[in-house]
């Protein structure tokens, strides 16, 4: 597993929903780290599809993968 971390700016569109119906409705291990920060665990073998759909569809949050 690795865990993947959403930062989301403080002036986030109108689809900040859409980006927390996706997370609630795909992930089952979702961390608040901190207002505007979350992580997710995902499986290595789609850390980079993970990645491609996040920026793809919500391009103004910056991801990074920790571990």
């Amino acid at each position: 597993m690795k865990t993947l971390s959403i930062i989301c700016p403080q002036e986030a569109p109108v689809c900040m929903d859409a980006l927390l119906d996706y997370i609630n409705t795909w992930h089952c291990e979702i961390y608040v780290r901190e207002a505007g920060q979350l992580e997710i665990k995902v499986d290595e073998q789609i850390v980079n599809s993970e990645q491609f759909i996040l920026r793809k569809h919500f391009p103004w949050v910056k991801v990074d993968v920790l571990s």
